[in-house]
């Protein structure tokens, strides 16, 4: 799914972890222009290891490019799981149950 990403990518899980984030920037095509991540940023998340807020962080740094640009959105109560690229269908839900480490 991220490979297919020509152009825009939108990633969103209320919970990140290093080993997703690196599947995503291992499979990250430079032609995506614009990429967005929606997660909680919760430190209750942190303190129980359910999301990693340095592995996000070392996400940004590692794909961030000037001419890409890296969108970080929160919300306490984010709750979906998608991954959407224009031009191809969406993942949602439990099909992306590997991407963060709770359930």
């Amino acid at each position: 799914m991220v490979a297919a990403a020509r152009g825009r990518l939108l990633l969103c899980s209320p919970f990140v972890s290093p080993p997703a984030l690196n599947i995503v920037a291992d499979a990250l095509p430079k032609k995506v222009n614009a990429l967005e991540v929606w997660t909680r940023l919760d430190s209750r998340d942190w303190l129980t290891g359910a999301s990693d807020p340095e592995g996000l962080l070392d996400f940004i740094r590692q794909v961030e490019e000037p001419s890409r640009p890296v969108v970080i959105r929160q919300s306490e109560r984010l709750h979906a799981k998608i991954i959407l690229s224009d031009g191809v269908w969406p993942l949602a839900g439990r099909a992306l149950r590997f991407w963060g480490s709770a359930p």
